[in-house]
């Protein structure tokens, strides 16, 4: 990704690893759209999951068990690392939710990370509950007798949180710009069939929608292109484990043939690396095709985990 990315999202690559979450914004201004004018008269009266709200145009879905990795990790590390993706948070008010949450959802859009637009879902003690500034937050009419709707007051950046979303008195939404008519629409209709929908296990777990590559990369590298084409989606999951962190991805195709082009590239990316440091350890990734599903495992010893860690908590926040 390019240094024109948007701040929060230069931890993605670390949220992947398991170990940290933040958003940020740069972007254009934008207002959120379809909140005022629906019916007021509650209608629904059930609890809403946090998997349940994410977009279907969102591909990228990442759940980060902030707790556990509290737990694992100690919490001195853990704690260092949520204080810096606090500061990396665009919002105020999402920053605050971010600094004491047990879970982190976020949803995103792979091929326009630097836009900014977003849904991120916080679990935490009721006590994280946003205190909203009713001079800049405003209720806004909610279906669901369960759930309760705030549009800010002002427009709020592309990048920036829209509509915050109060699922539960530990669970909380908070929504860029783009995305506000989607979530309108799941809270009163239901899920989208096709989400993202990662499992609840270990410290980080992944759910991304393969998808073209923008135009410009395609003509790049067409054959990249042509393997991404075959591809359906890519889960994964991170377990803490006594030798260090297991990474577990499947990689899914609707046919064998969309498999077995991906192992082959895969496997000719191991076999190339030339970095004797990342040689040792992307050799040991195990790789099995069982007809349209390529399993790739790969266990990061403990020094190896440390070092990664040490580095992202030392690093200044920019």
């Amino acid at each position: 990704m390019s240094s024109k990315r948007a701040p929060g999202f230069a931890s993605a690559g670390l949220l992947v690893l398991g170990l940290a979450s933040a958003l940020s914004g740069c972007g254009a201004d934008a207002r959120a759209r379809g909140g005022h004018a629906r019916a007021s008269v509650p209608a629904i009266d059930r609890r809403v999951d946090p998997a349940e709200i994410f977009p279907v145009d969102l591909d990228l879905v990442v759940r980060l068990d902030v707790a556990r990795m509290r737990s694992s990790i100690g919490p001195a590390a853990a704690s260092a690392m949520a204080a810096r993706a606090a500061r990396e948070a665009g919002d105020d008010v999402l920053r605050a939710a971010l600094a004491c949450a047990d879970v982190v959802w976020l949803g995103a859009r792979v091929t326009d990370l630097g836009a900014g637009d977003h849904v991120v879902v916080v679990e935490g003690p009721a006590t994280c509950a946003p205190g909203l500034d009713r001079s800049l937050w405003t209720p806004a009419p909610s279906r669901n007798k369960s759930v309760q709707v705030f549009d800010r007051v002002d427009p709020a950046r592309r990048a920036g949180t829209a509509r915050i979303v109060v699922l539960g008195p530990q669970t909380t939404a908070f929504v860029s710009p783009m995305e506000v008519d989607s979530l309108t629409r799941i809270l009163d209709a239901g899920p989208d069939a096709g989400r993202g929908n990662p499992v609840a296990e270990g410290v980080v777990s992944v759910d991304v929608r393969a998808g073209r590559l923008p135009v410009p990369l395609e003509q790049k590298f067409p054959s990249i292109a042509a393997i991404l084409a075959g591809l359906e989606r890519v889960r994964g999951t991170v377990v803490v484990v006594d030798e260090g962190v297991q990474i577990d991805v499947q990689i899914l195709s609707p046919t064998a043939k969309g498999a077995e082009k991906a192992l082959r590239f895969l496997t000719a990316l191991k076999d190339n690396v030339e970095d004797p440091r990342v040689a040792m350890v992307i050799r040991k990734v195990a790789m099995e095709q069982i007809e349209g599903t390529l399993r790739i495992r790969l266990l990061l010893p403990g020094k190896v985990v440390l070092a990664l860690l040490a580095s992202q908590v030392d690093e200044p926040a920019k």
